[in-house]
């Protein structure tokens, strides 16, 4: 193989996929949002709660987090405090039925909505975030 065909190759090869990290303890909730997420062609890694988050969130290094509030071992915003912690600059999406905006904000969460969510909105939000635009 010559430089110039290595070069070609690496000119031409897909972009490594975009890959969401979603934290959230309800099978139900967390199999709907990974469909979203797949919608927006993110590849999906999925943890049960915030413990199993801060683990998946270091070694898989996700382009983007997504996050309940209430869930057993660790909540979400402890979660999100201890990434901001370790410098994590990861973007990070706070959905919550019960906590809130300002709430989210201040433990380092990158954009908050509140659940039920809305398809729409989520996938919005979600684009922004991948762009680059807090929401």
């Amino acid at each position: 193989m010559t430089i110039m065909s290595v070069a070609t190759m690496v000119a031409t090869a897909e972009p490594a996929p975009r890959r969401a990290l979603l934290v959230e303890d309800d099978a139900d909730v967390r199999q709907i949002l990974t469909a979203y997420l797949e919608l927006e062609g993110l590849g999906v890694i999925a943890a049960g709660d915030g413990i199993e988050g801060l683990e998946r969130a270091a070694r898989e290094q996700p382009d983007l987090i997504v996050t309940d509030v209430a869930m057993p071992r660790m909540d979400g915003l402890t979660m999100v405090r201890r990434l901001r912690e370790q410098a994590a600059r990861v973007p990070v999406l706070v959905i919550s039925g019960n906590a809130e905006p300002a709430n989210a904000a201040a433990a380092g969460g990158t954009a908050f909505l509140p659940k039920p969510l809305a398809l729409s909105v989520f996938r919005s939000t979600v684009q922004r975030l991948l762009a680059g635009v807090a929401a």
